[in-house]
């Protein structure tokens, strides 16, 4: 167990990656394959399609993927701290809300996120990993014995609980409000395709991508409302890497068109490996 959320979010993957505590990193570091972006790929991957590829391939993928962090200096972080050199880094190479994946933005705001918890040691993480999993499970044992007119006193705002896998990294979300349902409305996209890659926004890929360091780089992008794919694709072509690009035409969304829902998140991910599987070597 993961993250909470009820009047404001809770979540541990940013002690749990950056501190190595539990057994997460550890299978990070014998991954081939390692993704890395914020939410949209915890959303929009469907982690038993990556599993089937990761079977039939022989391939190990792990999903290190941080919500809430829109750029990926924290993952760049963690992923020199854990010493994680995959064989192929998967990157959703996103800007939303502006800010650029590959900027060096850390998320500093509250308590929790990436610029605090960098700021502490590994006995800290361990006992907030521990207290945050106590809490929670204490609170669904009392949501379950007492009458839910009493648990609606004690907590009026019934909460989401999601678990995340320590083996793949990939967020479980069958219990997240509106992810299962069928009749979510399509993405509307509007934003392509009239949308670049500046030349500073060029610059600061390669830099990130020479900071990752080893292993093959590529690029995809989840969809979502102001997502652009013109963009990842000029970026792509600078850098001489491949974009597993795949169109948003069709794919559903739970929330608005922020997030994928489950069945939006399948299709993604088909569609996503069968691109992955071109750019193979073997």
């Amino acid at each position: 167990m993961n993250f909470r959320r009820a009047r404001a979010n809770q979540a541990l993957d940013r002690d749990i990656m950056y501190h190595d505590v539990g057994q997460s990193m550890t299978h990070a570091r014998e991954a081939d394959i390692i993704i890395i972006g914020h939410s949209m790929a915890l959303f929009g991957l469907d982690w038993q399609t990556l599993q089937a590829f990761s079977e039939e391939h022989g391939l190990k993928i792990f999903n290190l993927a941080s919500g809430g962090d829109i750029s990926g200096e924290f993952l760049l972080r963690v992923a020199q701290r854990n010493r994680l050199r995959p064989k192929i880094w998967i990157i959703n190479a996103d800007d939303l809300t502006g800010t650029e994946f590959f900027s060096d933005y850390v998320s500093a705001i509250a308590k929790g996120e990436a610029a605090d918890v960098m700021s502490y040691g590994w006995t800290r993480a361990v006992l907030n990993t521990i207290s945050k999993n106590m809490k929670w499970r204490f609170e669904i044992l009392l949501r379950d014995i007492f009458p839910r007119s009493i648990a609606a006193l004690i907590y009026p705002v019934s909460p989401i609980f999601n678990y995340r896998s320590s083996l793949h990294g990939n967020w479980r979300n069958d219990s997240w409000p509106g992810y299962m349902a069928e009749n979510n409305p399509p993405v509307i996209n509007t934003r392509e395709p009239d949308c670049h890659a500046t030349p500073q926004v060029i610059a600061a890929a390669k830099r990130y991508v020479d900071r990752l360091g080893s292993g093959r780089i590529m690029l995809t992008l989840v969809p979502h409302t102001t997502s652009c794919r013109t963009r990842v694709e000029e970026i792509a072509e600078a850098l001489k890497i491949p974009f597993l690009s795949v169109d948003w035409h069709g794919m559903t969304s739970f929330d608005g068109g922020g997030h994928l829902d489950s069945k939006g998140a399948k299709r993604f991910t088909e569609m996503m490996l069968q691109a992955l599987e071109r750019n193979l070597d073997y």
